[in-house]
């Protein structure tokens, strides 16, 4: 079945935590998101949970932020249809443009 990925990323990144959001399903059982978090977000949120560091990859890997993202996903995909829901999703830290192209 097709879906439009538009309706699931505008959906994910409604939550202020989330930056940005691609969705990929093509052949796919079900759609994948892949999500970059909002930076300043991120370390509000490290610091309310007590994560000791400063540095964006770290903190991103940690349990808390994917508890964080899966709860996100799992609340929003309550407002979809079965065959859109995203079983799986992965976060990356958002980098800026001269970073990223270095």
């Amino acid at each position: 079945m097709n879906i439009a990925p538009q309706n699931i990323e505008n959906l994910l990144k409604a939550d202020p935590f989330i930056s940005q959001v691609m969705v990929y399903g093509d052949r796919r059982p079900y759609p994948v998101a892949l999500i970059t978090v909002n930076p300043e977000e991120l370390s509000k949120f490290a610091r309310e949970q007590g994560i000791l560091t400063n540095e964006t990859a770290v903190i991103v890997k940690h349990p808390k932020v994917a508890e964080r993202i899966g709860r996100t996903v799992e609340e929003k995909n309550t407002q979809l249809q079965s065959y859109a829901r995203s079983s799986a999703s992965r976060c990356w830290p958002r980098t800026s443009r001269s970073t990223a192209a270095s």
